[in-house]
């Protein structure tokens, strides 16, 4: 029986895997991920116009132009108000001096 007066950390395990080079592999993998890609690209020519048109249509919907224009109109009269109170308190009244 084993009687300690400290309880010790076990040291931390960490997974390795070994990784092995198969140039044979590795060459064949590459021509069917191009193969794919190519009837993947041929697949998709039609579709990508319907893609883009769909993207347009949501981007340019009036009603995030609206609240993109109502933002932005709050701040530009937010930071006139505060430029004008600036201005206004530097100039003409004794708050500075």
């Amino acid at each position: 029986m084993k009687v300690t007066l400290f309880k010790l950390k076990k040291p931390k395990r960490f997974s390795y895997a070994p990784r092995h080079y198969d140039p044979v592999m590795e060459d064949l993998n590459s021509r069917v991920n191009v193969i794919k890609s190519n009837l993947d690209r041929e697949t998709q020519t039609g579709n990508s116009d319907l893609t883009r048109s769909r993207l347009r249509a949501a981007w340019n919907t009036p009603e995030t132009r609206k609240s993109a224009n109502k933002t932005s109109t709050i701040r530009i009269g937010i930071i006139a108000i505060l430029l004008f109170g600036f201005f206004y308190a530097y100039f003409f009244t004794n708050f500075f001096s």
